[in-house]
């Protein structure tokens, strides 16, 4: 964790406040305008960015474990994932959402037995776990 904070702290000199890298920053000052919202599987592998070719700023990005979202809450009080996707429909008004999808997950495991599940109906049955 120390690494992670170590780097962050000189980011903005080093990138945001550089005049070479300035421009690539300059949009996000009036605010976002993301091109398509993505949900992609929280793996620390899976990066969507670089997958994509997205730039900063061009995804609306949600992860979440094996890129499942649950369903929307009975009591139509959305919250985590939906309330993203919620968001992501209502505001921008973006029509659809990219799905991303990866192998070798852990995700695939049911999470009762820690069996690994295959095709469509393990992911039901990971699913249903939850």
């Amino acid at each position: 964790m120390k690494s992670l904070i170590d780097h962050g702290r000189p980011f903005a000199q080093s990138q945001v406040a550089d005049p070479r890298h300035a421009d690539g920053f300059r949009p996000f000052e009036a605010g976002r305008s993301p091109q398509a919202p993505s949900i992609t599987c929280s793996d620390s592998r899976v990066a969507p960015s670089p997958v994509t070719g997205a730039r900063p700023g061009a995804l609306f990005a949600l992860r979440t474990a094996g890129s499942v979202v649950p369903p929307h809450p009975a009591d139509d009080r959305p919250r985590g994932g939906t309330a993203t996707i919620e968001y992501a429909v209502r505001v921008p008004g973006f029509r659809s959402i990219a799905v991303r999808g990866h192998s070798h997950g852990g995700f695939g495991y049911d999470t009762r037995t820690s069996a690994p599940c295959s095709g469509a109906s393990g992911r039901r049955r990971a699913i249903g776990a939850l």
